[in-house]
C-alpha cells in the first residue's frame, strides 16, 4: 500500500493506494494531515495539530483501516453474492452512486444532482431488472421525455440529454458485474443544445449603476463584482480577500458554494483561474474593504461571518432590478455582461474564455455577436481598395 500526499485547497491531503484482492486499484481519500515534506518523505508540523486534522501515524493507521474494511466487503460480497439476473435498476443506480461518493470522488453537490437524476430515471426504469433493459424501452423512453403529459412536462433538450448522459453511465458502470454486454442507452443521437443563434442578453454599464443604485451598499459591490468581473453567483459570495490582489490587477477564483454554503468547494468545471481587475472593479472593492482586512475573509460575509445565502441575494436583485425599470433578466445576466462588454471592447475571444472559466470555446463565441465591427470594416475596406487599384492598373 501506498501513501500518496497532494497539496489542496484545504491543506496538505493524504490518500491511500493498493490493489484488493480482486488486483483491482484501490484509491482512498484519507484526509488532511498536519505534516510537511522532510527529504524524501513526510514528517509532522511543529505545533499542536489542528482538530479535524491527522498526523502522520494516524493518516498511516487509518488507511490500514480502510483497506481491512473495503476487503471485509469483499469478503461478504463473494460469500453471498447475489443473483445478477433480478437485481433492479434502482438498485444498481444507488450502488453507482455510492461508489462515486466513497471511491470516485464526486463532490457533495455532484452527489445530490445525481440523486436528483437517479430519481428520474428510477421513473422509468426503476423496478426493470438492470440486465432485462432493452435498446427499444430506451428509446420509448427517450421520446417520451418530450411529450406533453410527462409529469413536469416536457423536458428541455439540455435535460434530455443530461438524463441519457446518466443512464450511459449508470450501464457503463454495472456492464462488468451485471455482465451487460451492449449498453441499451448507445445508439440515441442527442438533442440538439442550441436554442438560437443569439448572443444571451446582458445589461449596459449605465444599468449595472442603476441597479446599483437601487441595491444596499453591499449588494451594489456584489452585483459590479460579477458584472465587471464576469463571476458566477456561487464564486463572488465566496470571494476573498487574500484573492484580491490591488499590486497586479488581478482576482484569482479558486472557490465557489456547495451544497452546505460555507463548505470550501471548487468551481464550476473546476475552473480555478486568474482574471484582470479592471480599475472602475478595483476602485469599488477597495472603498469596501475593510481596514486590516485578513486574507481568508471573505469580501462579502453574511452577519455572523459566513457565507451570504444565494437564494435571498436573489431575491434582492430581483426587487433592486424591479426598482430600476430594468429588463427582467436573471442575475446570470451580469456574467454575460461582462463577457459581451469584454468582446465589444476588443479582448481576446480565447483569453475571454480563460476569464469565464469556460471549457469549450464555442460557448464563449456566443458572445461575437455584439462585437463592434468598425475596425474589422476598416481592415478590409483597406484590403478591397488595394485590389480594386489592381484591377484598374490591368483594364
Amino acid at each position: 500500500m501506498v501513501i500518496a500526499y497532494r497539496e489542496r485547497y484545504e491543506g496538505l491531503v493524504a490518500y491511500a493506494r493498493w490493489r484488493d484482492s480482486t488486483r483491482s486499484q484501490r484509491t482512498q481519500r484519507i484526509g488532511v494531515v498536519w505534516a510537511e515534506r522532510y527529504g524524501g518523505a513526510y514528517r509532522n508540523r511543529r505545533g499542536k495539530c489542528p482538530e479535524g486534522a491527522l498526523t502522520v501515524q494516524e493518516a498511516h493507521a487509518r488507511a490500514i483501516q480502510l483497506k481491512d474494511e473495503q476487503e471485509a466487503k469483499l469478503t461478504a460480497a463473494a460469500a453471498g453474492r447475489e443473483d445478477n439476473t433480478q437485481t433492479t435498476f434502482k438498485t444498481v443506480a444507488e450502488r453507482w452512486i455510492a461508489y462515486g461518493e466513497a471511491e470516485g470522488g464526486w463532490s457533495p453537490l455532484s452527489v445530490r444532482n445525481r440523486r436528483y437524476t437517479v430519481k428520474e430515471l428510477s421513473r422509468a426504469f426503476g423496478d426493470i431488472p438492470v440486465r432485462a433493459i432493452t435498446p427499444k424501452q430506451v428509446k420509448t423512453w427517450w421520446t417520451e421525455l418530450h411529450s406533453p403529459r410527462r409529469t413536469g412536462g416536457p423536458a428541455s433538450n439540455r435535460n434530455a440529454n443530461r438524463l441519457h448522459s446518466e443512464l450511459r453511465a449508470i450501464l457503463s458502470w454495472a456492464a462488468d458485474d451485471y455482465e451487460i454486454e451492449l449498453n441499451p442507452a448507445s445508439g440515441i443521437k442527442r438533442h440538439s443544445e442550441r436554442t438560437n443563434d443569439d448572443a444571451p442578453p446582458f445589461f449596459s454599464v449605465e444599468e449595472v449603476e442603476a441597479l446599483s443604485r437601487q441595491a444596499s451598499a453591499r449588494d451594489a459591490v456584489i452585483f459590479k463584482t460579477a458584472a465587471f468581473a464576469g463571476l458566477r453567483r456561487g464564486e463572488v459570495l465566496s470571494l476573498r480577500w487574500g484573492r484580491v490582489d490591488f499590486t497586479r490587477s488581478s482576482l484569482y477564483i479558486c472557490e465557489s458554494v456547495g451544497v452546505d454554503k460555507d463548505e470550501r468547494v471548487r468551481p464550476k468545471w473546476q475552473s480555478t483561474r486568474t482574471l484582470p481587475m479592471a480599475p472602475q472593479l478595483a476602485h469599488v472593492l477597495a472603498a469596501w474593504q475593510p481596514e486590516h482586512a485578513a486574507d481568508d475573509e471573505l469580501v462579502f460575509p453574511s452577519q455572523l461571518g459566513g457565507k451570504l445565502d444565494g437564494s435571498a441575494l436573489r431575491r434582492r436583485y430581483a426587487v433592486a432590478r424591479d426598482k430600476a425599470g430594468l429588463r427582467t433578466l436573471p442575475f446570470h445576466a451580469l456574467r454575460h455582461t461582462f463577457a459581451s462588454l469584454a468582446v465589444a471592447g476588443g479582448a481576446d475571444l480565447v483569453a475571454i474564455k480563460s476569464w469565464l472559466g469556460h471549457r469549450d470555446l464555442r460557448t464563449t463565441a456566443r458572445y461575437l455577436h455584439h462585437k463592434d465591427r468598425t475596425i474589422d470594416a476598416a481592415l478590409l475596406g483597406a484590403a478591397f481598395s488595394g485590389v480594386v487599384e489592381q484591377a484598374a492598373a490591368i483594364e
